[in-house]
């Protein structure tokens, strides 16, 4: 898959979001980030499409947007509510933990936002060594 693809895949979950948000007014900058939230937890990338990389490109995405908002606002990660056992080590792989350590039957997962600073500073100097 081209990152073109992947870029096309990313923009037409921010038009989506965008879309189901326009009639509404956020007074803060924290209610903006809990009803994305809200919405980003039905998300997920088709079976047909799954192994392409949209997956990781939106979860990139989103952990650069944890950041952003993080720089605004205090927040300690990213929640994503996996829906299927299956789907676990797939936000393993980036280092996500089990939100209720204790309940294992509970699939909610967390990456704390020191973990999102990293990712998005890897991110950043890849992009910037690809472009030298």
């Amino acid at each position: 898959m081209t990152a073109y693809k992947a870029e096309v895949a990313v923009q037409i979950v921010e038009r989506w979001i965008i879309a189901r948000l326009r009639h509404h007014t956020f007074f803060t900058l924290a209610a903006l980030n809990k009803a994305m939230s809200e919405l980003l937890t039905g998300l997920a990338v088709a079976r047909s499409q799954q192994g392409l990389g949209l997956g990781e490109r939106l979860l990139i995405d989103a952990i650069y947007r944890t950041v952003l908002v993080a720089q605004q606002i205090s927040t300690i990660g990213l929640f994503v509510d996996p829906m299927a056992p299956e789907v676990i080590p797939f936000y393993q792989q980036y280092d996500f933990l089990q939100a209720d350590a204790k309940d294992h039957s509970r699939l909610e997962m967390w990456l704390p936002i020191k973990t999102c600073i990293e990712i998005a500073e890897s991110i950043k100097t890849i992009k910037s060594l690809e472009q030298n």
